[in-house]
């Protein structure tokens, strides 16, 4: 029997290096701090990261889709207070 290897990625994944205030950092290992292990999570600052990103990425678009509907609405009836009428 052969051995599968590891499952690709849905997305090609982009590695990134960031440095934060180190009691940040020792704050987010404690939360993610696995008690069988004697460690963090595996993949744990990476799946936090990935899911604030996400999660601020998805507002970040719904602000711009909605600004710029305002803009259309602006646009549209002459109305510069992006009121409607």
């Amino acid at each position: 029997m052969t051995k599968l290897g590891r499952r690709p990625h849905d997305v090609a994944p982009h590695q990134w290096k960031v440095t934060i205030p180190s009691d940040l950092a020792a704050e987010v290992e404690l939360l993610l701090f696995d008690p069988l292990t004697g460690k963090p999570q595996y993949g744990g600052r990476a799946k936090l990261l990935e899911a604030l990103l996400r999660e601020w990425v998805g507002k970040r678009r719904l602000q711009h889709l909605t600004s710029a509907e305002q803009g259309a609405n602006i646009g549209a009836n002459g109305n510069t207070t992006g009121e409607p009428t």
